[in-house]
Protein backbone atom coordinates (compact mmCIF):
# COMPACT_ATOMS: atom_id res chain seq x y z
CA UNK A 1 0.00 0.00 0.00
CA UNK A 2 1.50 3.39 -1.02
CA UNK A 3 1.96 6.34 1.32
CA UNK A 4 -0.46 8.49 -0.66
CA UNK A 5 -3.31 6.04 -0.02
CA UNK A 6 -2.89 6.13 3.78
CA UNK A 7 -5.04 8.46 5.91
CA UNK A 8 -3.05 11.57 6.85
CA UNK A 9 -3.56 11.09 10.58
CA UNK A 10 -2.15 7.56 10.45
CA UNK A 11 1.18 8.54 8.95
CA UNK A 12 4.24 8.00 11.11
CA UNK A 13 6.82 10.84 11.28
CA UNK A 14 9.03 8.90 8.87
CA UNK A 15 6.09 8.40 6.48
CA UNK A 16 5.19 12.07 6.61
CA UNK A 17 8.82 13.00 5.99
CA UNK A 18 8.98 10.78 2.90
CA UNK A 19 5.66 12.02 1.55
CA UNK A 20 6.43 15.69 2.02
CA UNK A 21 10.01 15.41 0.76
CA UNK A 22 11.99 17.19 3.44
CA UNK A 23 13.57 20.34 2.02
CA UNK A 24 10.57 21.42 -0.05
CA UNK A 25 9.24 24.96 0.38
CA UNK A 26 5.79 25.88 1.67
CA UNK A 27 3.91 28.95 2.82
CA UNK A 28 2.15 29.31 6.13
CA UNK A 29 0.53 31.89 8.37
CA UNK A 30 1.96 32.84 11.77
CA UNK A 31 -0.54 31.32 14.20
CA UNK A 32 1.24 32.30 17.41
CA UNK A 33 4.58 33.88 18.27
CA UNK A 34 5.99 34.82 21.64
CA UNK A 35 9.55 35.58 22.62
CA UNK A 36 11.89 33.66 20.34
CA UNK A 37 9.60 31.09 18.73
CA UNK A 38 6.10 30.37 17.50
CA UNK A 39 4.01 28.27 15.13
CA UNK A 40 3.01 28.38 11.49
CA UNK A 41 -0.33 27.16 10.24
CA UNK A 42 0.14 25.42 6.89
CA UNK A 43 -2.74 23.23 5.73
CA UNK A 44 -0.56 21.28 3.30
CA UNK A 45 1.92 20.31 6.02
CA UNK A 46 -0.75 19.74 8.68
CA UNK A 47 -2.72 17.43 6.38
CA UNK A 48 0.23 15.08 6.05
CA UNK A 49 1.42 15.40 9.67
CA UNK A 50 -1.67 14.60 11.69
CA UNK A 51 -2.80 18.21 11.98
CA UNK A 52 0.43 19.48 13.53
CA UNK A 53 1.55 23.09 13.10
CA UNK A 54 5.09 23.93 11.96
CA UNK A 55 7.60 25.18 14.54
CA UNK A 56 9.21 28.55 13.71
CA UNK A 57 12.24 30.07 15.44
CA UNK A 58 13.13 33.73 15.03
CA UNK A 59 16.72 32.88 14.07
CA UNK A 60 15.64 31.17 10.85
CA UNK A 61 13.44 34.10 9.84
CA UNK A 62 15.70 37.07 10.65
CA UNK A 63 12.64 39.05 11.67
CA UNK A 64 10.11 39.45 14.46
CA UNK A 65 6.82 38.28 12.92
CA UNK A 66 3.35 39.18 14.06
CA UNK A 67 0.36 36.90 14.12
CA UNK A 68 -1.27 36.74 10.71
CA UNK A 69 1.92 37.33 8.69
CA UNK A 70 2.61 35.04 5.73
CA UNK A 71 5.95 33.18 5.77
CA UNK A 72 7.65 31.16 3.04
CA UNK A 73 9.79 28.38 4.54
CA UNK A 74 11.82 25.26 3.86
CA UNK A 75 10.37 22.22 5.65
CA UNK A 76 12.49 20.12 8.00
CA UNK A 77 11.77 17.76 10.88
CA UNK A 78 13.18 17.63 14.41
CA UNK A 79 14.50 14.46 16.06
CA UNK A 80 10.94 13.43 17.04
CA UNK A 81 9.59 13.89 13.53
CA UNK A 82 7.75 17.15 14.20
CA UNK A 83 7.70 19.70 11.35
CA UNK A 84 9.89 22.77 11.72
CA UNK A 85 10.75 25.68 9.42
CA UNK A 86 14.17 26.71 8.16
CA UNK A 87 15.43 29.34 5.68
CA UNK A 88 12.20 31.25 6.24
CA UNK A 89 11.26 34.53 4.54
CA UNK A 90 8.55 37.00 5.40
CA UNK A 91 6.20 37.27 2.41
CA UNK A 92 3.75 39.78 3.87
CA UNK A 93 3.22 41.34 7.25
CA UNK A 94 -0.08 41.16 9.04
CA UNK A 95 -0.08 44.96 9.00
CA UNK A 96 -0.26 44.81 5.21
CA UNK A 97 -3.65 43.12 5.59
CA UNK A 98 -5.01 46.00 7.72
CA UNK A 99 -4.63 44.02 10.91
CA UNK A 100 -3.40 47.09 12.73
CA UNK A 101 -4.41 50.70 12.24
CA UNK A 102 -3.99 53.85 14.28
CA UNK A 103 -7.65 54.80 14.31
CA UNK A 104 -10.81 53.80 16.10
CA UNK A 105 -11.15 51.94 19.36
CA UNK A 106 -11.38 48.26 20.18
CA UNK A 107 -13.94 46.46 22.31
CA UNK A 108 -12.07 47.39 25.47
CA UNK A 109 -12.13 51.07 24.50
CA UNK A 110 -8.39 51.18 23.79
CA UNK A 111 -7.00 52.90 20.74
CA UNK A 112 -5.71 50.41 18.18
CA UNK A 113 -2.02 50.72 17.42
CA UNK A 114 0.00 49.76 14.38
CA UNK A 115 1.89 46.45 14.47
CA UNK A 116 4.60 45.56 11.99
CA UNK A 117 7.07 42.73 11.59
CA UNK A 118 10.53 43.99 12.49
CA UNK A 119 13.50 42.80 10.47
CA UNK A 120 16.77 42.38 12.37
CA UNK A 121 19.35 44.55 10.64
CA UNK A 122 22.19 44.73 13.16
CA UNK A 123 23.73 42.85 16.08
CA UNK A 124 25.56 44.36 19.02
CA UNK A 125 27.05 43.74 22.45
CA UNK A 126 25.94 45.40 25.67
CA UNK A 127 28.86 44.81 28.00
CA UNK A 128 28.11 45.94 31.56
CA UNK A 129 30.01 46.11 34.84
CA UNK A 130 27.96 47.11 37.88
CA UNK A 131 26.34 50.38 36.75
CA UNK A 132 28.76 50.99 33.88
CA UNK A 133 28.62 50.10 30.20
CA UNK A 134 31.56 49.61 27.82
CA UNK A 135 31.23 51.99 24.86
CA UNK A 136 33.28 53.13 21.90
CA UNK A 137 33.58 56.56 20.34
CA UNK A 138 33.63 56.35 16.57
CA UNK A 139 33.17 58.37 13.42
CA UNK A 140 29.74 57.74 11.98
CA UNK A 141 26.90 59.59 10.33
CA UNK A 142 28.70 62.27 8.37
CA UNK A 143 31.94 62.36 10.31
CA UNK A 144 30.54 63.03 13.80
CA UNK A 145 32.29 61.54 16.81
CA UNK A 146 29.67 59.88 18.98
CA UNK A 147 29.43 57.14 21.56
CA UNK A 148 28.25 53.80 20.23
CA UNK A 149 27.74 50.20 21.23
CA UNK A 150 30.02 47.49 19.88
CA UNK A 151 28.10 46.25 16.88
CA UNK A 152 27.07 46.80 13.29
CA UNK A 153 25.01 45.66 10.33
CA UNK A 154 24.41 42.01 9.57
CA UNK A 155 26.06 40.66 6.45
CA UNK A 156 24.13 38.35 4.12
CA UNK A 157 23.55 34.97 5.77
CA UNK A 158 25.42 35.96 8.94
CA UNK A 159 24.20 34.69 12.30
CA UNK A 160 23.46 37.32 14.95
CA UNK A 161 26.20 36.19 17.34
CA UNK A 162 28.78 35.84 14.57
CA UNK A 163 28.05 39.41 13.51
CA UNK A 164 28.41 40.75 17.06
CA UNK A 165 31.71 38.90 17.57
CA UNK A 166 33.06 40.08 14.21
CA UNK A 167 32.27 43.67 15.21
CA UNK A 168 33.97 43.08 18.58
CA UNK A 169 37.17 41.89 16.88
CA UNK A 170 37.14 44.92 14.55
CA UNK A 171 36.13 47.72 16.89
CA UNK A 172 38.13 46.54 19.91
CA UNK A 173 41.29 46.25 17.83
CA UNK A 174 44.08 48.18 19.63
CA UNK A 175 41.69 49.14 22.45
CA UNK A 176 41.29 45.75 24.16
CA UNK A 177 44.04 43.21 24.69
CA UNK A 178 43.84 40.01 22.65
CA UNK A 179 43.27 38.04 25.85
CA UNK A 180 40.34 40.28 26.83
CA UNK A 181 38.74 39.84 23.42
CA UNK A 182 39.20 36.08 23.72
CA UNK A 183 37.59 36.06 27.19
CA UNK A 184 34.58 37.99 25.90
CA UNK A 185 34.14 35.73 22.90
CA UNK A 186 34.37 32.61 25.08
CA UNK A 187 31.81 33.98 27.55
CA UNK A 188 29.41 35.06 24.82
CA UNK A 189 29.58 31.74 22.97
CA UNK A 190 29.09 29.88 26.25
CA UNK A 191 25.98 31.92 27.09
CA UNK A 192 24.45 32.42 23.66
CA UNK A 193 25.82 29.48 21.65
CA UNK A 194 23.81 26.52 20.42
CA UNK A 195 21.03 25.78 22.86
CA UNK A 196 21.89 28.80 24.99
CA UNK A 197 20.16 32.07 25.77
CA UNK A 198 18.60 34.24 23.09
CA UNK A 199 19.63 37.85 22.42
CA UNK A 200 17.19 40.64 23.18
CA UNK A 201 15.54 42.08 20.08
CA UNK A 202 15.32 45.86 20.37
CA UNK A 203 13.18 47.88 17.97
CA UNK A 204 15.10 50.76 16.44
CA UNK A 205 12.13 52.98 15.70
CA UNK A 206 10.67 55.59 18.06
CA UNK A 207 9.38 53.95 21.24
CA UNK A 208 10.61 50.58 19.95
CA UNK A 209 8.44 50.65 16.84
CA UNK A 210 9.44 50.76 13.20
CA UNK A 211 10.36 47.93 10.88
CA UNK A 212 13.98 47.40 11.94
CA UNK A 213 15.44 45.81 15.06
CA UNK A 214 18.80 44.96 16.61
CA UNK A 215 19.83 41.67 18.24
CA UNK A 216 21.53 42.73 21.48
CA UNK A 217 23.77 40.35 23.42
CA UNK A 218 24.01 41.54 27.01
CA UNK A 219 26.83 40.25 29.20
CA UNK A 220 27.89 41.23 32.73
CA UNK A 221 31.66 41.13 33.20
CA UNK A 222 31.81 42.15 36.85
CA UNK A 223 34.84 40.43 38.37
CA UNK A 224 36.51 39.90 34.97
CA UNK A 225 39.66 41.91 34.36
CA UNK A 226 39.29 43.40 30.89
CA UNK A 227 42.50 45.13 29.86
CA UNK A 228 41.78 48.42 28.10
CA UNK A 229 44.61 49.80 25.98
CA UNK A 230 45.41 53.38 24.95
CA UNK A 231 46.83 53.30 21.43
CA UNK A 232 46.88 57.10 21.07
CA UNK A 233 45.29 57.00 17.61
CA UNK A 234 42.09 55.68 16.00
CA UNK A 235 42.13 52.13 14.69
CA UNK A 236 41.45 51.35 11.04
CA UNK A 237 37.75 50.80 11.74
CA UNK A 238 37.19 54.39 12.83
CA UNK A 239 37.14 53.82 16.60
CA UNK A 240 38.78 56.68 18.49
CA UNK A 241 38.18 55.64 22.07
CA UNK A 242 36.89 52.83 24.25
CA UNK A 243 35.98 53.31 27.89
CA UNK A 244 33.53 52.60 30.71
CA UNK A 245 30.74 55.13 31.23
CA UNK A 246 28.12 55.13 33.95
CA UNK A 247 24.66 54.23 32.70
CA UNK A 248 23.42 57.59 33.95
CA UNK A 249 26.18 59.59 32.24
CA UNK A 250 24.70 62.73 30.57
CA UNK A 251 26.36 61.84 27.23
CA UNK A 252 24.36 58.60 27.12
CA UNK A 253 21.10 60.53 27.22
CA UNK A 254 21.89 62.82 24.30
CA UNK A 255 21.24 61.89 20.67
CA UNK A 256 23.85 64.47 19.69
CA UNK A 257 26.55 62.62 21.61
CA UNK A 258 25.33 59.01 21.43
CA UNK A 259 24.17 56.98 18.43
CA UNK A 260 20.55 55.85 18.34
CA UNK A 261 21.08 52.05 18.59
CA UNK A 262 22.94 52.47 21.89
CA UNK A 263 20.33 54.88 23.20
CA UNK A 264 17.59 52.36 22.41
CA UNK A 265 19.45 49.45 24.03
CA UNK A 266 20.09 51.43 27.21
CA UNK A 267 16.50 52.62 27.35
CA UNK A 268 14.98 49.17 26.79
CA UNK A 269 17.40 46.85 28.60
CA UNK A 270 19.14 48.74 31.39
CA UNK A 271 17.17 51.78 32.51
CA UNK A 272 13.96 49.93 33.42
CA UNK A 273 15.99 47.60 35.65
CA UNK A 274 17.84 50.55 37.18
CA UNK A 275 14.54 52.35 37.79
CA UNK A 276 13.05 49.24 39.41
CA UNK A 277 16.10 48.86 41.66
CA UNK A 278 15.93 52.52 42.65
CA UNK A 279 12.21 52.18 43.39
CA UNK A 280 12.84 49.07 45.48
CA UNK A 281 15.59 50.87 47.40
CA UNK A 282 13.30 53.87 47.93
CA UNK A 283 10.49 51.63 49.17
CA UNK A 284 12.99 49.94 51.51
CA UNK A 285 14.01 53.30 52.93
CA UNK A 286 10.36 54.31 53.37
CA UNK A 287 9.69 51.00 55.13
CA UNK A 288 12.61 51.60 57.50
CA UNK A 289 11.35 55.13 58.22
CA UNK A 290 7.86 53.77 58.92
CA UNK A 291 9.29 51.13 61.26
CA UNK A 292 11.27 53.87 63.03
CA UNK A 293 8.16 55.98 63.50
CA UNK A 294 6.19 53.01 64.84
CA UNK A 295 9.01 52.17 67.23
CA UNK A 296 9.13 55.75 68.55
CA UNK A 297 5.36 55.83 69.00
CA UNK A 298 5.57 52.53 70.88
CA UNK A 299 8.27 53.96 73.18
CA UNK A 300 6.14 57.02 73.91
CA UNK A 301 3.10 54.87 74.68
CA UNK A 302 5.10 52.70 77.08
CA UNK A 303 6.51 55.83 78.73
CA UNK A 304 3.01 57.24 79.32
CA UNK A 305 1.82 53.94 80.82
CA UNK A 306 4.69 54.01 83.35
CA UNK A 307 4.13 57.69 84.37
CA UNK A 308 2.59 58.22 87.88
CA UNK A 309 -0.97 59.49 87.85
CA UNK A 310 -1.99 62.49 89.92
CA UNK A 311 -5.27 62.64 91.64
Amino acid sequence: QGLASLPAASLSPSGARALLMEGSRYQGTVKAFRGSFGWLSCSEVAEKCGGRDTFLHKNVLNTIPVVGSTVDFCLNFDAKGNPKASEAKLVSSASDADVAVKKGKGAAGKTKTETRAQVVKRASLLIIRKDEVLVVKELKDGGKLRWSDIGGKLEAGEAYLDCALRELAEEAQCFLSAESIRLLETGLRHRYGDGGAEPELVGLGPSGGGTQAAAVFEINVEGVDLELLKPGAPNKHGVHEMCWLGQGHPDLRSSKLTRWPLLRSLCVLLRPAAAAAAKQEEEGEESEEEEGREEKEGDRARSRSRSPRCG
